[in-house]
């Protein structure tokens, strides 16, 4: 139907398995109106699917509103409303929050018209202790009782005011943001999933796995990767290959060879009194006489002495340099640096968003990395990394690495400094960072207004539209 207040009208009188759940929950825009001749048309009907929320105002004519308000068909509703006969008039029956009945007199038709009004409303925000995303200062049972004051917290207040509605704090059961386990959802997207919480905070990553199965209110902010590496002593290599370019080496061990043959095929006898008259020693005079019959032999061995001592000089002054050098370290800075000195890519599974971004990509840079590309526990590679010199490289976003990073010097008694971990910023693997929210929910308008708001105001980053 064209026209979003337009009334859909089903009976229900047949009772028919399913149908009554399918009506309320088909997501159609609209408000639904349910003629329930019985009460007992409630029973033996289906639940209210996990996680979802009815699109528009769900009105039914039922003989006792109170019994078919609080069934469980309706709980996700945004807004049931029934309609009880009460002598001569029609009664407005609602719930309110807590579930309380309210009561009241029939006058007009504003309680017909589809509405996303959470006035006096509770949602339930699972949440992970996740700064600057999130953070809660006072846990009790497993509930905030007050949060730290981070942008997502500042966000909600200011939702809450705006919009009528209060908001129950839990904290997310296992820990983790959203993962497929066993076929089930798990972590704060798998509460969501399942119905039990209305919002997910905690800088949750927007990927194409978690958008099919819940909302996302527009992007907060944007996070970029940092590479986490150890960096590796680097020192000058003590050889000839270091001074010279091949080809003057080459010329060099040409003119070398040829003068040792020259030596050892003319002047074989008589380098013992090349070698005297080369040092000045005496020499005897049978010996001046030969010497003096020789001349090209006592500078051919001069050119080859002379030769030694300048490459001898060289390479043991490139040894001392090498080894009073103060120490170097080199770290990848990129990607390509990442792929060109063979490291192993690294990111944990709750990183969806990183692998979703990389798998898209189809350059040779991408294809490189894919073949590298490990999910493991990010805090155990961390200690591998730092405990190690494998060739590892940990893409993390920059508020875990500076966590990992002060846990890893707390363990170590100091021992782990951050100059002894590298950090370089790449920003090839941007992502999205938001809030999961039940899909259909009657409110994701109202709340998309309200963080456009706090875009423009400055109190959030990230893209223009989602």
């Amino acid at each position: 139907m064209g026209d979003s207040h337009a009334v859909e009208l089903t009976d229900c009188g047949a009772c028919t398995g399913g149908l009554i759940a399918r009506h309320l929950y088909e997501g159609r825009p609209g408000p639904r109106l349910l003629l329930l001749q019985e009460d007992r048309c409630l029973n033996g009907s289906d639940t209210a699917p996990a996680g979802r929320w009815s699109v528009g105002q769900v009105l039914h004519v039922a003989p006792s509103c109170a019994l078919s308000l609080r069934h469980a068909l309706f709980a996700k509703v945004g807004h049931p409303v029934c309609l009880e006969p009460e002598g001569d008039r029609l009664m407005v029956v609602q719930l309110q929050q807590g579930r309380t009945v309210r009561r009241s007199g029939l006058r007009g038709l504003d309680w017909l018209r589809p509405r996303d009004d959470l006035n006096n409303v509770t949602l339930t925000v699972v949440y992970e202790n996740y700064s600057p995303f999130f953070e809660c200062e006072e846990e009790i049972k497993g509930t905030c009782v007050r949060t730290a004051y981070t942008a997502p917290a500042v966000l909600l207040a200011e939702l809450a005011q705006r919009l009528g509605f209060h908001t129950r704090y839990v904290h997310n059961p296992d820990g983790s943001w959203g993962h497929v386990e066993a076929g089930q959802w798990r972590g704060m997207v798998g509460e969501v999933v399942a119905g039990r919480a209305d919002l997910a905070v905690g800088g949750i990553f927007i990927n194409a796995q978690r958008s099919a199965v819940v909302d996302f209110c527009r992007p907060l902010t944007l996070v970029y990767l940092d590479i986490v590496t150890r960096p590796r002593p680097v020192g000058l290599r003590s050889s000839f290959a270091n001074l010279l370019s091949p080809t003057v080496l080459a010329l060099i061990m040409v003119s070398l060879l040829a003068s040792t043959l020259a030596l050892l095929l003319v002047v074989w006898r008589q380098l013992d009194n090349c070698y005297r008259a080369l040092v000045s020693q005496d020499l005897p005079a049978s010996r001046v006489r030969l010497l003096r019959n020789s001349g090209a032999g006592t500078m051919l061995l001069g050119i080859w002495l002379m030769s030694g001592i300048i490459h001898r000089t060289a390479y043991t002054s490139n040894m001392i340099s090498a080894l009073s050098a103060p120490p170097a370290t080199w770290a990848p800075d990129s990607l390509a640096d990442l792929v060109r000195h063979e490291y192993r890519v690294v990111t944990h599974t709750g990183y969806g968003a990183y692998a979703d971004w990389l798998h898209a990509q189809n350059s040779s840079l991408f294809q490189a990395l894919k073949r590298r590309w490990v999910l493991a526990d990010h805090v155990a590679t961390f200690r591998q990394l730092v405990g190690s010199e494998e060739k590892i490289a940990l893409l993390e976003e920059t508020p875990s690495v500076m966590t990992l990073l002060y846990d890893a010097i707390a363990e170590s008694e100091g021992a782990v400094t951050e100059a002894s971990v590298h950090r370089g910023r790449q920003q090839f693997l941007p992502s999205s960072v938001g809030w999961a929210m039940q899909p259909n929910t009657p409110y994701a308008g109202r709340l998309n207004e309200i963080l456009r708001w706090a875009q423009s105001s400055g109190l959030a980053t990230g893209p223009s539209s989602c």
